[in-house]
């Protein structure tokens, strides 16, 4: 391992494969090679040298990406996925998924606006509301939202803010004539 390459530390190895320092060991044992830094370059460490290394020490060793990756193949490790690789990339299915649930969430960041909004439209209204008014603010705020959505809204608002099927009733006149 040359000066100036790419290297992996322990604790990344370590996290890449969700495991401990004394496995971390038990692989150098089986072949993973690990190197450490000395006076400015990288030496391999004899799987006789991790015994003088405790296990807060193991994260100080550096690894060949290459290396790992191989280790991997040929011992059947499944990596956790790790983000920060240039070329990580989802598979299909994961991606449809979450561009899914990416669709989704901001449908349901709409919702909740327009229920807030449309909660305020009808305290300030000072008069129960009708559906269809309610339906008007709602495409007002976004035209996009779901008939199934607006249901779910105008079923949530507190009954004294609606208005109730038939006619309003006739308000009785008070006469002044006595």
């Amino acid at each position: 391992m040359g000066k100036g390459n790419l290297f992996w530390s322990g604790q990344r190895v370590m996290e890449r494969w969700s495991i401990y320092s004394t496995e971390l060991a038990a692989h150098i044992y089986n072949g993973l090679p690990a190197f450490r830094m000395e006076n400015g370059e990288f030496l391999q460490v004899s799987p006789e040298e991790v015994n003088y290394f405790d296990a807060n020490h193991m994260t100080d060793f550096v690894f060949n990406p290459d290396d790992v990756i191989g280790f991997e193949k040929e011992h059947g490790i499944t990596p956790i996925p790790d983000p920060e690789l240039e070329n990580a990339k989802l598979a299909a299915e994961d991606a449809r998924e979450l561009g899914f649930l990416r669709k989704e969430k901001a449908k349901w960041d709409i919702s909740i606006e327009a229920a807030v909004q449309v909660a305020i439209f009808c305290s300030t209204l000072g008069r129960p509301v009708l559906k269809k008014e309610v339906t008007d603010e709602i495409w007002k705020i976004n035209s996009t939202i779901p008939d199934t959505t607006i249901d779910k809204i105008w079923q949530a608002l507190p009954q004294k803010y609606k208005k109730g099927p038939g006619r309003p009733r006739k308000e009785p006149v008070l006469s002044n004539n006595l």
